[in-house]
């Protein structure tokens, strides 16, 4: 009696039967530790929910994390003469913005990209003035800058300002910032 396994490596009933037994352990852990790790997650945090003021003024406060998604939306509709990745957008006091990436340049690699813009109101509607723009120690021309500071504004502009789907559109009748935060003074528009 040979102990050899049978030819074209076939298993037996019950080694086939321990396989199919350890595979589907392994496929409810491995479901048991992604839904783990959903629910571990934090969610992405929104804006701060507006809060009712007299005379229906509102105020809303944004955070780097809302600015950020806004600018790397902005930077990617640049169609920039590179592309610019991994886009930060950081709030400063007085208004003031500074955003960074990192952009690929062919034949150099990746090199810092950085502008340095005032946020401002303009028609009721929230604004970015670029005041400066550079990849690494070179700075961006002017049209690039302006196709840079469109693009952002564009998308600024794209902002929603109705408190619930259907509600009358709010207007921006002013902003403050501090480190990290940005709050829009919001009127009935």
């Amino acid at each position: 009696m040979s102990t050899w396994p049978e030819p074209h490596g076939r298993l037996s009933e019950p080694r086939r039967a321990g396989c199919l037994i350890w595979a589907v352990i392994g496929f409810v852990l491995g479901a048991l530790a992604i839904i783990f790790v959903l629910i571990a997650l934090p969610s992405p945090r929104p804006a701060t929910p507006p809060l009712p003021a007299t005379s229906g003024h509102i105020t809303v406060t944004l955070d780097d994390v809302t600015i950020t998604q806004l600018a790397a939306a902005g930077v990617q509709n640049a169609h920039l003469p590179v592309p610019v990745s991994n886009v930060h957008a950081h709030i400063q006091d007085g208004g003031a913005l500074t955003i960074a990436g990192d952009a690929t340049l062919p034949l150099v690699g990746t090199r810092p990209f950085a502008a340095a813009a005032q946020l401002s109101v303009a028609d009721g509607r929230l604004a970015v003035h670029l005041t400066r723009g550079a990849i690494g120690d070179l700075s961006l021309p002017a049209p690039t800058l302006a196709a840079l500071e469109s693009a952002l504004n564009d998308r600024l502009a794209a902002l929603d300002l109705a408190i619930f789907p259907g509600a009358p559109r709010y207007v921006i009748t002013g902003l403050t910032s501090s480190d990290g935060r940005l709050t829009l003074m919001l009127a009935p528009g």
